[in-house]
């Protein structure tokens, strides 16, 4: 029975983790469990890895097409605006935002291009994919596709802009 309870536990506390870090990885840990049940995996190894499988198929091929239903895609990526880095913010699913604020990055993005094409602006946390009113930790304000955090621009002492 405390065995039972340990792990039942353990799960619980890696979908508070995981609900905490990325909606996606939530979906494919449960997923995850249902699958290696009714296939009868025994092995952690093997469950890790087909989780890691599901949640990268989640991430990349089917997140993006389910978003827009939602109010939400993936921030633009170009040559003058980008994530800081891809791995953390596209990975974990932290770069959606709302159609219109898309449209302003897209505009940033233009303005930087002709204004200062050497620079490139960096952007770090948005928001989830799915359901306005989900805090984005441990920025609790980016809940609805509306919020996306830049990173600094500095200028040296002859005023020249630098990332």
């Amino acid at each position: 029975m405390t065995k039972i309870l340990v792990k039942l536990s353990v799960r619980i506390l890696i979908v508070i983790m995981l609900a905490a870090i990325t909606q996606v990885g939530v979906i494919s840990y449960l997923i995850c469990l249902l699958t290696t049940h009714f296939l009868n995996v025994k092995r952690i190894l093997t469950n890790v890895l087909i989780n890691l499988v599901l949640y990268a198929l989640l991430t990349f091929l089917l997140v993006p097409n389910i978003a827009p239903v939602f109010g939400r895609e993936p921030a633009i990526i170009s040559d003058n605006i980008r994530p800081w880095n891809y791995w953390i913010t596209v990975g974990l699913n932290r770069n959606y935002v709302s159609p219109q604020l898309n449209q302003a990055l897209l505009q940033i993005s233009n303005n930087l291009r002709t204004h200062h094409p050497s620079l490139v602006a960096f952007y770090l946390d948005a928001n989830f994919p799915f359901w306005d009113g989900y805090p984005l930790l441990p920025h609790l304000s980016h809940n609805d596709g509306k919020k996306i955090d830049f990173g600094y621009v500095y200028s040296n002492e002859n005023g020249d802009l630098l990332n």
